[in-house]
């Protein structure tokens, strides 16, 4: 094995009735060190009962394991992810994403969204690069908003923990402005 699974052998074998072992065999006979992750995915559909969700946490397992993919690697680069709860609103946060001069206050980029529902989601191009941004919005008891982001497209996974980094940094700052 190549990395350390990220569930554990009873978590697989109580949902899909193999643990870790068994699928690398399973996939191993099969042939998939040298599939691609479509065909991976492909092949569990055609040969299982299992649902999307666990198809697709199969094969990224078996990717992990095998030392084909490695942690917060997907298939169109790396990809990190930031969640914090602010103590505001759902309408109040997310107006400080979507105007201008909230956003000057905390957020040192100009988005130009591809995907705006309203105090739900945003989606968005990281400034000159291919990066792409996803930020969902969630309402929360007693007027807080949880905000989660995720960045895909990062180049390495040295740009993962640099990426969190900012993202934690720039969600505090706008917790402080909210305050």
């Amino acid at each position: 094995m190549s990395a350390k699974p990220e569930m554990s052998n009873d978590a697989v074998r109580a949902k899909t009735g193999k643990d870790w072992a068994g699928w690398l065999a399973i996939l191993d006979a099969a042939g998939a060190k040298d599939w691609s992750h479509k065909e991976i995915v492909a092949h569990l559909k055609e040969t299982t009962d299992l649902s999307g969700w666990w198809q697709q946490s199969v094969t990224v397992g078996y990717e992990r394991l095998r030392g084909k993919r490695k942690a917060h690697e997907t298939t169109q680069g790396f990809s990190a992810n930031k969640s914090k709860t602010i103590d505001a609103p759902i309408e109040s946060v997310f107006a400080f994403w979507v105007d201008g001069r909230k956003r000057k206050l905390w957020l040192d980029i100009k988005p130009i969204y591809s995907t705006k529902n309203e105090n739900k989601g945003l989606r968005f191009a990281w400034p000159k690069t291919q990066e792409r941004i996803s930020v969902g919005f969630t309402a929360k008891a007693h007027d807080r908003t949880t905000v989660t982001i995720q960045h895909n497209k990062l180049p390495n996974e040295k740009a993962v923990a640099k990426t969190k980094a900012y993202w934690s940094e720039r969600l505090d700052a706008l917790a402080s402005v909210l305050k």
